[in-house]
């Protein structure tokens, strides 16, 4: 018999609807739970959010006890907000670098930096650190559900870091290349360099690739890239435009909806 600290959840919050899939580790079997969809208003409400991810957990738990699983959740990119700071960070300590990403954000996000929670990671070679801050209320949401069924919260993280994360994403051997993480009419297109992150773009596009395209020039031109000199255009997500500038990826296994 498998043991209860064996078992896995994750839990994905998109902007019209959630799934949450559990699975064993080492096993491949998954069970799945689908199709909360939530009300088509432009922007989702938390509430509504949350209230379809208590459903579906409640009804995994209904099959077999959460108590002591394992919950990973991914939420929309809408709910974060990315950057890449540069500079000289390989002689800062860990306490130094939250107080500059803390300070960045502040810079960046002015008064609306209260309500968010930040996470930031430093790249291969010290001289570009990801910054991603989280919706503080949600965060505490989610924990809060955890709790009362008794699960494990291991990480909350953007489907934008959760995608790049994934084996194969990281583009380490290419020169220069684009990575675009897109949903509905929202997406994140990262400039990568040999792996490394080097400048973000986020915000709204169009249901087709134009609006791919042109959020993606415009990050290249702000970093005074030449598009021509590209070797890989990668895009990933819940997007099914792609045009022929784009070669698409599959999502990282327990986002597959």
């Amino acid at each position: 018999m498998l043991r209860r600290w064996n078992n896995w959840v994750q839990l994905v919050l998109r902007p019209h609807g959630i799934f949450a899939a559990r699975s064993h580790v080492g096993l491949r079997a998954v069970e799945r739970i689908t199709s909360h969809a939530l009300p088509d208003k432009g922007r989702w409400e938390r509430d509504a959010l949350l209230g379809a991810a208590a459903q579906a957990l409640a009804e995994l738990d209904a099959v077999r006890g959460l108590r002591g699983a394992a919950l990973d959740v991914v939420v929309s990119d809408e709910f974060a907000h990315l950057d890449v700071v540069r500079g000289d960070f390989f002689v800062q300590t860990d306490r130094q670098i939250e107080m500059l990403a803390q300070a960045w954000v502040a810079e960046v996000l002015g008064s609306d930096v209260a309500p968010h929670s930040i996470r930031w990671q430093l790249q291969q070679g010290s001289e570009h650190l990801l910054v991603a801050t989280l919706d503080a209320p949600l965060l505490q949401a989610i924990h809060e559900m955890a709790l009362s069924l008794g699960m494990r919260l291991r990480r909350v993280e953007p489907l934008f870091a959760a995608c790049w994360n994934a084996p194969g994403n990281r583009l380490q051997a290419v020169g220069e290349s684009l990575f675009a993480c897109a949903e509905l009419g929202h997406a994140v297109i990262a400039s990568v360099h040999k792996g490394v992150i080097t400048g973000l773009s986020q915000g709204a596009v169009t249901l087709d690739t134009q609006g791919l395209d042109r959020r993606a020039d415009r990050l290249l031109a702000s970093l005074g890239r030449d598009p021509a000199a590209l070797e890989r255009h990668v895009l990933t997500g819940y997007f099914d435009a792609t045009g022929a500038r784009w070669t698409q990826l599959a999502l990282p296994r327990g986002l597959q909806a």
